[in-house]
């Protein structure tokens, strides 16, 4: 479904308004011990994705890889992203499982300045807001440059308060697999000071305008699980 977004962007790309002020679908509330976001063999679900384009052209589609499915960005001097509005309760599934393959960085990205903030792989998890408050978003990237383990935030609007934590860096898995787990609800709190209750909105993102490159990743995974 298409929806207006907003000229302001997080990393190079807008956050559609109906995530940024709430103004989200009623859909049920996600719960269980899993949480299947994307799954192997369940591409026709992206029919549910937005897929915003801030610069550019997006370019996505569904590929065979290693006897699956798989979901293909690329970006030229562009941004583009995929995104779905949900409702998981964290304090049942607090872990965020993916698996992702980047394998062309974008040259030069380093998301610790503005003119270079290229990533060829970011998966941001929005959380819910009250009226008085900025928008929470956490972004996990595979940064080009970043040190590993690196947490800052990151650049946005300010009606966003936005935190990046680098994933993975640098080239020495490129083309490989992997298989990433991360508490959320730990996350949040050390970078928020407080306690999540429920995640509303995720997104896959690529872009490459800042460094006028080339950037390709692989999706294949996204779950919330118990564990």
């Amino acid at each position: 479904m298409a929806r207006r977004c907003a000229k302001k962007t997080v990393a190079g790309i807008p956050i559609c308004l109906a995530i940024l002020i709430g103004a989200l679908g009623v859909e049920s509330l996600y719960a269980g011990e899993e949480v299947i976001i994307l799954g192997k063999g369940k591409t026709p679900t992206l029919a549910e994705w937005d897929k915003p384009v801030h610069f550019g052209t997006g370019n996505w589609k569904v590929v065979d890889d290693a006897e699956n499915q798989a979901i293909k960005l690329r970006t030229e001097s562009s941004s583009f992203a995929l995104e779905k509005s949900i409702t998981v309760d964290l304090k049942q599934t607090p872990y965020l499982e993916w698996e992702w393959k980047v394998t062309v960085p974008p040259a030069g990205g380093d998301f610790s300045s503005p003119d270079t903030d290229d990533q060829a792989a970011q998966l941001l998890v929005v959380f819910p807001k009250t009226f008085f408050e900025r928008r929470k978003v956490i972004s996990y990237i595979w940064d080009p440059t970043a040190p590993k383990g690196t947490i800052a935030a990151a650049a946005g609007p300010l009606y966003l308060n936005v935190k990046a934590i680098v994933v993975e860096s640098g080239a020495g898995q490129i083309g490989n697999w992997l298989l990433e787990n991360r508490n959320v609800v730990e996350d949040y709190r050390a970078l928020f000071g407080e306690m999540p209750e429920r995640a509303v909105a995720i997104r896959m993102q690529i872009n490459s305008q800042h460094t006028k490159s080339v950037a390709e990743v692989f999706w294949r995974t996204i779950r919330f699980t118990s564990e």
